[in-house]
């Protein structure tokens, strides 16, 4: 029986069109996130919303005095949730809030990602 084999250029175009559809998902991944973190600025209360997810920005929305900031308070926070949720048996961390004389932060998991607002 004669063997099938792809012929490069086929090949080579399946690459091209998967890693198109790759771009395209995750384009709209991050348009709606970023439409949910415009939404979440609209609550009472809420100045800014930030969706990370390890430690990356993927969408912002409102006033965050210091990005950089906010995002090593999460990234730390979140290490220290996690040696909680292990020590204590907490279960997986939903939520953090740090709750300071002028302003707080929440932060909540939803699947893969971390909301700061």
């Amino acid at each position: 029986m004669p063997k099938l084999t792809t012929s490069p250029k086929k090949q080579e175009g399946n690459e091209i069109n998967l890693s198109e559809q790759g771009r395209q998902k995750r384009s709209e991944f991050i348009e709606a996130v970023q439409a949910l973190v415009n939404s979440v600025i609209h609550s009472p209360g809420v100045t800014a919303c930030t969706a990370y997810h390890e430690g990356l920005i993927l969408a912002q929305s409102g006033k965050t005095p210091d990005t950089d900031a906010l995002g090593a308070i999460i990234q730390e926070s979140i290490r220290v949730a996690q040696k909680g949720e292990a020590n204590l048996h907490l279960g997986k961390i939903q939520q953090i809030v740090i709750i300071g004389d002028l302003n707080k932060i929440a932060m909540i998991t939803v699947g893969p990602l971390f909301y700061a607002y």
